[in-house]
């Protein structure tokens, strides 16, 4: 890997340097808990880093998505709510199941928990 195609962040550090130099990195015997640590911490040290990796993700998603959004502003059944609820899909998958878009498959899926966090709490 050559010096200029390494990411260099504001405190001019990459991310091979900070994961050369954070505590444990002997090889790649790491556990679980050890990554999201490490990970946690890096996420942490570049929030800026953190938010332009998320949008780019997030507006893939919503290019990918949107050609097969076929039941945008459709009401949603019943079916369509238990797929949003699912953990074992992501959301991308999810919304090219339903016929929606990403950022719709987000938006239901926050205002279900809402209404059952509320529900809760009563």
């Amino acid at each position: 890997m050559t010096e200029s195609s390494v990411t260099k962040y504001s405190d001019g550090e990459s991310v091979t340097t900070a994961w050369q130099q954070d505590e444990g990195a002997s090889g790649f015997k790491r556990t679980t808990e050890q990554m999201r640590e490490a990970r946690g911490k890096w996420n942490a040290k570049h929030p800026d880093a953190v938010r332009r990796y998320r949008a780019n993700q997030e507006h893939k998603d919503s290019a990918d998505s949107l050609p097969s959004a076929v039941n945008w502003g459709k009401p949603w059944t019943d079916h369509d709510i238990d797929v949003v609820l699912r953990n074992d899909l992501s959301a991308i998958e999810k919304a090219l199941l339903l016929g929606r878009t990403v950022r719709a498959v987000h938006n239901r899926r926050a205002l279900l928990v809402a209404a059952v966090l509320t529900e809760a709490t009563r």
